[in-house]
């Protein structure tokens, strides 16, 4: 057993004392996932800090695979869906990011769904939607100077969903409307972009659909986010300086 295996056993048997804490004093109800989930990002947020410190010369071979904030006057949203076999409700989230790695807006929502092709594409969509409305709610505002619109990435882990918007791939026939309906606001929205990332890279918005598709989201979250969504935000974040209680 290395030395992180040790670390990271000694974190969740701390985050297991605190969830039985909360169960006896609180009746909160402990979840087994939620545990495990918590320990993970709180272990990495500190490699990081730890990492960061101690200043190594070795850079770390994952780097290229963690998501990084958006360049200078651009902004960022990453997407995903959830959705199981048999089931003909998904969910799709997103998270709008500053080029600071702040969290300027979120959304997390049940949709028709009846494939993975099709829920990933409706991510895409629902983001897309995201981005025009934000656009067309702040025309006026940039010539106050109070509002600038620059270029925007849309971030999604799914590669067939990205390759079939831009046309690089073909896509089953109960996608194609939606596809569509992609084109159309990309086409009008010349500094939007689509950006293929990895599941590492779109971890937050990954645990947000999943958690809205299992009812395990809070009314108030986005005003007070679970703790494991700020962990990885704050891991996202790379400083937890830069965190806030809120998402907005």
């Amino acid at each position: 057993m290395d030395s992180l295996e040790k670390e990271f056993i000694a974190v969740v048997l701390w985050f297991v004392w605190r969830a039985r804490n909360n169960a006896i004093f609180r009746a909160k109800t402990p979840n087994p996932n939620t545990i495990v989930d918590l320990a993970q990002a709180h272990l990495q947020n500190f490699s990081r800090w730890k990492n960061k410190n101690m200043a190594k010369k070795i850079r770390d071979p994952n780097l290229q695979r963690r998501w990084r904030p958006s360049e200078r006057g651009s902004l960022k949203l990453n997407v995903d869906g959830s959705w199981v076999e048999g089931e003909h409700v998904g969910s799709v989230a997103g998270i709008l990011w500053d080029q600071d790695g702040q969290v300027l807006d979120v959304f997390a929502r049940d949709v028709r769904a009846s494939s993975p092709a099709q829920v990933e594409t409706l991510a895409i969509l629902h983001g897309l939607e995201l981005l025009q409305f934000r656009k067309e709610l702040h025309v006026g505002k940039a010539a106050t100077g109070q509002v600038q619109i620059g270029k925007v990435e849309c971030e999604i882990d799914s590669l067939i969903a990205m390759q079939s918007i831009m046309g690089w791939a073909e896509s089953p026939w109960n996608v194609k409307p939606i596809i569509e309906q992609c084109k159309g606001i990309l086409s009008i929205s010349k500094s939007m972009t689509m950006v293929h990332c990895s599941r590492e890279a779109n971890k937050a918005a990954d645990w947000l659909v999943k958690a809205h598709r299992t009812k395990s989201l809070p009314e108030n979250w986005k005003s007070y986010p679970p703790s494991v969504l700020s962990e990885i935000l704050c891991s996202e974040c790379y400083l937890s300086s830069s965190c806030k209680s809120s998402m907005f």
